[in-house]
């Protein structure tokens, strides 16, 4: 499996490194003026806390459901960070996900989906890119392109998408 450093955006590092312990989604729009990153929170965060069958009732969904901030800048792109890796099944987050943003904001726009634990093995983060819109074939072999992750406070951002 590919590993990928992923650019220690402050705000972004801020919002997310405890995701490993609690089960939380959020999504942020990223985008670069030169050298220097901006981050900007899409929405609410959304907890993990009554996690019912239906994938409809998931954070990430509900997420996305919810009061959200438009694209602020045409190369934006969105990295979302949940601490497990999105549902695929019964129309599941991986595949519902995209499709809600692509209603949202329309279709292309690059999506990085950290996930901060492996729920099966909890061997460590694990992430996949995407784009709005996407159709689950599209999804799924985003998914087997999966890579593992790591924060880089050197890295410049390239890493993203």
């Amino acid at each position: 499996m590919e590993e990928k450093e992923r650019y220690m955006s402050p705000v972004l590092y801020g919002n997310v490194a405890n995701y490993g312990q609690e089960m939380k989604y959020i999504a942020h729009w990223l985008w670069w003026v030169g050298d220097v990153c901006h981050t900007l929170a899409i929405g609410k965060e959304q907890n993990g806390a009554g996690l019912e069958k239906s994938p409809f009732k998931h954070p990430d969904q509900i997420f996305w459901s919810g009061k959200i901030i438009a694209r602020p800048n045409k190369n934006a792109i969105i990295v979302t960070d949940c601490k497990l890796l999105p549902c695929v099944k019964d129309n599941g987050c991986a595949y519902r996900v995209p499709r809600l943003i692509g209603e949202k904001f329309g279709i292309g726009i690059p999506i990085g989906v950290f996930c901060h634990s492996d729920y099966f093995k909890n061997a460590g983060k694990f992430g996949y890119y995407t784009v709005s819109g996407a159709t689950q074939e599209e999804v799924n072999e985003s998914i087997a392109g999966m890579f593992e992750w790591e924060w880089d406070e050197e890295s410049a951002g390239e890493s993203y998408l």
